[in-house]
């Protein structure tokens, strides 16, 4: 099980997180192996995606000083305690509003996608639900793997000071929005907009 564990590692780290440093790669799949495997025996219950890239920047920052797995194995399990977005029913109507509120433009112009999509995240769901799909991905993850290291290191330090993720998460999902407004501007479909989003992102710079 652990060796499964140390490659899901691997190939999320390979496909999602080229940028890291390749000397500390085999300290930082150990750590989150060890981490993740403890985790499971504990809470048990199988390993979820959501669970390896939660684990990935606490690994991360972690594995630049100490190559204890007690330190990460603590930290893991008192982020899995924190509050944070677990179902996107929860915030749906939040994210719509929100959007709406401070940028009509951009609302309105991903609620015209949306009506006349027929593939993708859409197919037929209200405006509210389509931008709460299409941020889903992201939100769950808490942004690990949507944007870069450092700036998900900065929003996760807001996070952690403040004890919660539950609000900030879905305010940060909003901000990306915001700042990636002119290319979603110009993404006419469904699969364009989640592109952008995806590619984009890792653009921003704290």
């Amino acid at each position: 099980r652990d060796a499964d564990i140390s490659n899901k590692c691997q190939i999320m780290i390979d496909s999602k997180f080229p940028e890291l440093d390749n000397h500390r790669i085999s300290t930082l799949i150990s750590l989150m192996k060890t981490t993740l495997s403890y985790y499971e025996v504990l809470s048990q219950r199988d390993l979820e995606e959501v669970n390896y890239y939660l684990c990935l920047p606490l690994a991360h920052v972690f594995c630049a000083v100490s190559t204890e797995a007690s330190t990460v194995i603590e930290a893991y399990l008192a982020l899995m305690e924190l509050p944070r977005p677990k179902y996107m029913s929860s915030i749906t109507e939040f994210l719509a509003e929100t959007l709406e509120r401070v940028d009509r433009e951009l609302f309105e112009h991903i609620a015209q996608v949306n009506a006349t999509a027929s593939t993708g995240v859409s197919s037929g769901v209200t405006t509210e639900t389509y931008i709460a799909n299409l941020l889903e991905p992201h939100i769950l993850r808490c942004f690990v793997g949507t944007v870069s290291m450092p700036v998900c290191c900065y929003i996760w330090d807001q996070g952690l000071m403040l004890g919660s993720f539950d609000k900030m998460i879905p305010n940060f999902a909003i901000t990306i929005l915001l700042l990636l407004r002119d290319q979603l501007l110009e993404s006419p479909s469904t699969q364009q907009l989640e592109r952008t989003i995806a590619t984009h992102s890792s653009t921003i710079t704290e």
